[in-house]
Formats: structure tokens, sequence, C-alpha cells
């Protein structure tokens, strides 16, 4: 028997996973709100898809070398959506040009099942005092139709100082 996932199951996760860093004090440290599409989709279509929009939605916090990502994502064409939470080593954190790799774990949700995914990032950023663009590489298990799908992702995100909520 498989194990159940649900929304409940998934915030308890995301919770979870917040909790060490707030209560590790370091230097640096921001919340992010970042928006990205899936430009592979958009231009040439996917592996099981003609064109369309795949969209992701992202809140996260990074302190020093450490990022963690709650998203959500949504591709309408494919009555696909996931959520989950992104967990990343940021290289070279304190330049202008971030590179990072990291894992994802998420939950697909497709009409009446929900199915666990993992899934491999690797990200570049680029960084102004407010913002950043960000162009992401996402290798994911579906395990809704046991296939692995590569995707490739653009995005603008916005930078909050942590410092000023202490």
């Amino acid at each position: 028997m498989e194990p159940e996932f649900n929304s409940c199951n998934m915030k308890i996760l995301v919770i979870f996973l917040l909790i060490p860093l707030a209560c590790h004090s370091q230097s640096n440290q921001y919340f992010t709100l970042q928006t990205e599409i899936d430009a592979r989709n958009a231009l040439f279509g996917g592996t099981v898809n003609e064109k369309g929009y795949n969209g992701v939605f992202k809140a996260g916090f990074s302190a020093q070398w450490f990022r963690v990502d709650a998203f959500y994502e949504t591709f309408s064409q494919l009555n696909y959506k996931t959520a989950g939470v992104n967990i990343t080593h940021l290289f070279r954190y304190n330049r202008a040009l971030i590179p990072g790799v990291g894992i994802q774990i998420s939950v697909i949700e497709k009409p009446k099942k929900l199915t666990p995914s993992l899934g491999a990032n690797a990200l570049l950023e680029y960084h102004f005092p407010r913002f950043f663009l960000s162009a992401r590489a996402e290798t994911k298990m579906r395990t809704d139709w046991d296939i692995t799908v590569f995707s490739g992702f653009v995005g603008v995100g916005y930078k909050i100082d942590a410092s000023k909520y202490r």
C-alpha cells in the first residue's frame, strides 16, 4: 500500500524545513519571492506536450550558501499541478553571479491522485540590490507517468532583507 500524500503533509514538511533557518542567525539573509516560466515548453514544447505556458511561483529564504524555496507549479495544458520544496546549495553567494545545485521534493497532483516526486536542479542567478534574474535546469522523476523529464526555467525574483524582521 502506497503512503498517501496530501496538502497538509506538504505544509508540515515545509514548516519542518524552515524551522532551523529561523533559529540560526547568519548575515546576508533574505527572503525571496519569485516567478519562473518553463522556456523550453513555451518555445518548443516538452517531452509529452505541444508548446504551452508552464508557470512556477516560489517563496523562499536564503542564508549565505543555503536556500530553501516552497513552490507551486501549474501547467493547464496537461492538467498538471505540483507543489514542494527546493533545497539548494549556493556557491559564491556573496557575488552578483550565483550558481547553485539542489534537490527538489514535491507532490504531483493529477485528477483524483497525488504522487510523490524527486528532482535535481542547477541554477544560475544574477543579483541586483533588490531583485535577481534566474535560469534553472531541472530534471524530475514524473512518478505519475514513470518517466524522467528535463525542463529549463527562466525567472525573476525579489529580495526582502531578513534583518528588518529581527
